[in-house]
């Protein structure tokens, strides 16, 4: 049985997850086209408000249903994710190469890179949250000074969540080790959320409470599988340039561990926005058009 796309008219194998043309989620069993329910939506492109939620998206019932279509994405559009985070990664990474070599106490290197990580990640971040729901949303993904034009609009909020979220989870872990655990995945979707919708950092706490409540055994259950995934794959990948780059011996051979080892945590963003729709798709935000909802 073929599973037409709802925007391109490709026909599917039933058990596609994603259209093998234009990449779009496809509405087989477990997954339901929502529109926004969370602030006011605008259209896409726009730079205020929030992005449209109103494509297919898979409901949150196991952790699989974040993980499939993140390694989906992954296989299918691969070069959409890694420049956006190449876009942010290599220019951290020269400057940190370049202020090893210029510093004169050494603490300026760990205090630059701390800096630097936190301006650079939150804007990837919500660059990418920008960029993937747009793949999502019409097919193809915005040029990329849309995302970071997207990005630096958000870019305060996106910085102070993500030192909010670090913050906690590196006091809960050096409490208990269980309290940093818990806090990860209560505030898994917080930046997500930032991202998408019209919050600020607080609001996304609490956003991101409320979302994952009833769902965090999953959400965990996805986290730590993503956790294992990419420790291997950074291992497998970069291992062999560590020692290199430890010693700072070579810009390119840390412009190269930087590209690699940023695409592939750059999983964990994407995987956080995966649970955070399929939340909202399961908890049934917004209204499913009637043209394109699938029956659960």
């Amino acid at each position: 049985m073929m599973n037409n796309c709802a925007r391109c008219g490709q026909g599917n194998g039933s058990a596609a997850d994603f259209c093998a043309r234009c990449g779009l989620p496809l509405g087989a069993s477990g997954r339901v086209a929502v529109a926004p329910a969370y602030g006011p939506a605008v259209a896409a492109g726009s730079l205020e408000g929030t992005i449209p939620f109103d494509f297919p998206a898979r409901r949150l019932r196991s952790a699989a249903d974040a993980l499939a279509p993140t390694f989906q994405l992954y296989r299918s559009h691969y070069d959409a994710v890694a420049k956006v985070v190449l876009a942010a990664a290599l220019p951290q990474a020269a400057l940190e190469y370049t202020m090893t070599r210029v510093a004169v106490s050494p603490w300026e290197p760990d205090a630059f890179s701390m800096l630097a990580s936190v301006a650079s990640s939150s804007l990837m971040t919500v660059a990418l949250v920008y960029s993937v729901m747009t793949l999502l949303r019409t097919g193809a993904s915005p040029p990329l000074a849309e995302s970071y034009a997207w990005g630096l609009r958000k870019w305060w909020r996106g910085a102070a969540c993500w030192l909010l979220v670090t913050a906690l989870t590196w006091a809960g872990t050096l409490l208990l080790v269980a309290p940093g655990l818990i806090l990860m995945t209560v505030f898994a979707v917080a930046l997500p959320a930032v991202a998408a919708e019209d919050l600020g950092p607080l609001d996304a706490l609490k956003r991101s409470a409320a979302l994952t409540r009833g769902y965090r055994g999953r959400v965990f259950a996805a986290l730590l599988v993503m956790t294992l995934a990419a420790c291997g794959a950074v291992w497998l990948t970069t291992g062999f340039a560590a020692p290199q780059f430890e010693a700072g011996s070579s810009l390119l051979v840390s412009l190269a561990y930087a590209a690699v080892s940023q695409v592939i945590w750059s999983a964990f963003t994407v995987l956080s926005l995966f649970t955070y729709l399929g939340i909202r798709a399961d908890r049934g935000e917004g209204v499913a058009p009637a043209a394109t909802a699938a029956q659960p």
